[in-house]
Parts: C-alpha cells; sequence; structure tokens
C-alpha cells in the first residue's frame, strides 16, 4: 500500500492543472515527489529522493509535507518545498532544476523572499562573505513555546498553525512581533498530527480555515489500520476561529460526512 498526501495551491496561482504529492508509507527511503496531470491521471515528473539529501542525525526522516509556489502561471517556474517530520529542514524543489537545497531552522519563525532562496547563484557561490550577507534577508517573526508542524496565512496577514504540544491552532498576526504561544482551538483528537492547512475564500466571500488529518504517523510506525477511519476533512471561518466561537467540523471520512461542533 502507497500512501498518498497532495498539497494544492490556489488555481491562480498557477496555470498547470496538476498536483504535487509525496509517497511514503515506509520508514526508510526513497521518498518521491509525483507530478500528476488531472485530465488524463498521466504521470508527468516522479523525483525519487536520494538518501544523502533526506539523511538526518536521528536516523529518522519523514517527509509528509510540500508546499507548491508557481510564478506567473509558468509550469517550469513552479517550487516546490517540501519538510520533515522528524528534522528542521526544508527540501527545495525545482520543476525545471529538480532539487537545490536544504536549509532552514525549526526553533523559530523566519521569513524570506522566494527569489532569494530561487536564485542557484546565492547558493553556489564559493564566496562565504556572500553567502553570510544573505542572513540578513532572513527576518526574524518570533518564537514560541512550542513547534509547529504546519502553518498558513490569511489575507490580514494573520499565520496560523498547529501547536503540537497542545493539540491546537495557534496564530498570530505578523504586523506585530510574536508574545507568545496564542491558542484559539484545542482538540486532541482532530488537530493531532494534521497534515494541511489551507485557507479558502467561500462564496460568500469570507475566508475559511480548512484543516486536512490523515494516519500518516501510524503509517509511519506500521500501526496503520485500514478499517478505520484515516483522513479527515475540517473547516471554520476565520472570524468565528478568531473570536474564539464554537466551529462547525465537516469530518469527511471515506466520503462520509457528518457534521460536529468543537
Amino acid at each position: 500500500m502507497e500512501f498518498q498526501f497532495p498539497s494544492v495551491r490556489d488555481e491562480r496561482e498557477a496555470a498547470a492543472k496538476g498536483i504535487f504529492s509525496i509517497y511514503g508509507p515506509r520508514n526508510q527511503p526513497p521518498y518521491d515527489i509525483d507530478i500528476q496531470y488531472f485530465k488524463n491521471d498521466k504521470l508527468i515528473r516522479r523525483y525519487e529522493f536520494p538518501e544523502e539529501q533526506i539523511s538526518s542525525v536521528s536516523g529518522k526522516t519523514a517527509l509528509g509535507r510540500v508546499e507548491v509556489a508557481t510564478k506567473n502561471g509558468v509550469c517550469n517556474e513552479t517550487m516546490a518545498y517540501v519538510s520533515d517530520f522528524f528534522q528542521p529542514a526544508l527540501l527545495v524543489y525545482s520543476f525545471s532544476d529538480d532539487i537545490l537545497g536544504e536549509a532552514l531552522s525549526a526553533e523559530n519563525e523566519y521569513i524570506v523572499s522566494t527569489d532569494i532562496l530561487n536564485n542557484k547563484n546565492n547558493w553556489n557561490d564559493q564566496n562565504e562573505s556572500r553567502k553570510m550577507a544573505l542572513d540578513g534577508y532572513f527576518q526574524s517573526l518570533g518564537s514560541r513555546e512550542t513547534r509547529c508542524s504546519t502553518g498558513v496565512m490569511d489575507s490580514s496577514f494573520n499565520y496560523y498553525c498547529i501547536a503540537e504540544k497542545y493539540s491546537a491552532i495557534s496564530y498570530w498576526n505578523l504586523k506585530h512581533p510574536e508574545t507568545g504561544t496564542n491558542l484559539l482551538l484545542t482538540d486532541k483528537t482532530y488537530l493531532s498530527d494534521p497534515g494541511c492547512l489551507k485557507i479558502i475564500v467561500a462564496p460568500d466571500g469570507n475566508e475559511e480555515l480548512f484543516i486536512v488529518k490523515s494516519s500518516i504517523i501510524k503509517v509511519l510506525t506500521g500501526n496503520y489500520n485500514s478499517q478505520k477511519f484515516n483522513f479527515f476533512l475540517s473547516s471554520c471561518r476565520i472570524t468565528d476561529l478568531l473570536a474564539k466561537r464554537n466551529c462547525t467540523t465537516f469530518l469527511c471520512p471515506h466520503g462520509k460526512c457528518e457534521n460536529q461542533a468543537l
């Protein structure tokens, strides 16, 4: 059995009608990035991560989240950013140039222009002083007492992430310094080990936060049970979330949906 976890960006950002996903039910490499064309289900490309690119000191590696960014709707300018569950690392994959590099710390939150990350000259240059000068492009957004597994930002620059320590949705406004862990919603069942957060604009113009949760940890540890629900989709209107009002969560395991209030 293979485990597929997709991440799809807003269709306005990409002309390519495709999906990026990572396959990895096994505890050992290889891990793949697969690009599939929706109209005919054709596999456009598969990139297998070499072991040296995903090795860690602890010996544990789990690639389970991928963010896709397409520049000006041009497929060849598509970048995929892949995070690792077990180590503070980021793998950057270019549709035209394959894998570019890995780096970044998970201790604090930083912001950097993708133009800096995508410029290979910045990282291939042997001039150490040039590399040190690049540190100035990484701006600190602050830090929390707990790490986050996944995050997303709304149109008001509110950043939402899943605080692993509390199994909760944490947020802060990026226009202001981070002063601590602000928890909006806590639920150990549906907010534990989520796979993806995504902001979607509803037909009425309101933004909604969608949470995708799967049993990837159970798959990685060999405790996967195909007879139980292993995929959940939850949503909450941003205005309700910020006001800490009850959110109606739509749980859709195996295509059957039921409403439940958190």
